[in-house]
């Protein structure tokens, strides 16, 4: 006598759903490990980020979104600091990557990140920095910076004679901040001509650039930046002169 099969009670509507699902979910899970985990929010991919540079976790201390572009954000740790990009690489995750960069350590002195945004293809009229460590008591802030430059314009040909176009010189430009309630002093200044502007955008976005009237483009570098910060508490005393720490990348 044969022994009879058994089999497998056929699954309900519902336990057909819930297959679905899991095998849903299994194919997912699958991806996700495929394409190295990446992170599905923003904190996601900065904690993913973190763990990478070996940090504790941080907090978001400023983000900012200019049109379409991908947010940046400044993160704050217990003694560090950092500016990143927060990519969407895909519809489902996105990665953290450490934009145009900086990083600091936050026990050496107030820390000065660059925050600007837009479209700045020559000059730049105004600019920001953020410090998200100011001296106990700060409410004010006021930054000087000397800074020496070069303009290099290229040959210039007179007839049958060239000459380089070169210009070097030193400007200094003046900034104030005031503390905001996240903790953070936002320090703004603005250029008071146009070579000021030139040599502004060189300052914070490491280049700058003016056109000369027969429309060659004149590029301008820092060679060399002195800072000079001084904080006042709520009463307008002076709380001395600070050493301004710079990001590194």
């Amino acid at each position: 006598m044969k022994a009879k099969k058994r089999r497998l009670p056929a699954l309900s509507r519902r336990g057909k759903v819930i297959r679905n699902l899991l095998g849903f979910a299994a194919v997912l899970l699958g991806a996700w490990v495929l394409f190295g985990c990446p992170a599905w929010t923003e904190n996601g991919a900065l904690r993913q980020l973190e763990r990478t540079l070996l940090l504790e976790p941080g907090t978001v201390r400023c983000r900012y979104r200019y049109r379409w572009d991908s947010p940046t954000v400044l993160v704050t740790g217990e003694n560090y600091a950092y500016v990143a990009t927060v990519y969407e690489d895909n519809i489902f995750w996105r990665e953290a990557s450490l934009s145009w960069m900086k990083y600091a350590v936050l026990d050496q002195g107030p820390v000065l990140f660059p925050w600007v945004f837009g479209d700045f293809r020559e000059s730049m009229e105004e600019g920001t920095w953020l410090c998200p460590n100011p001296p106990e008591g700060a409410q004010r802030a006021e930054l000087a910076v000397t800074v020496d430059y070069e303009i290099e314009g290229g040959l210039i040909t007179y007839g049958l004679r060239q000459e380089r176009d070169y210009e070097q010189g030193s400007v200094t430009l003046y900034a104030q901040g005031t503390l905001e309630d996240s903790g953070l002093v936002r320090i703004k200044i603005a250029a008071e001509s146009g070579r000021e502007a030139v040599v502004l955008r060189a300052l914070l976005m490491g280049n700058g650039y003016e056109e000369t009237e027969d429309g060659r483009l004149r590029t301008c570098t820092v060679t060399s930046a002195g800072y000079r910060l001084e904080c006042f508490d709520g009463a307008g005393n002076s709380l001395g002169l600070w050493p301004v720490v710079l990001p590194q990348e």
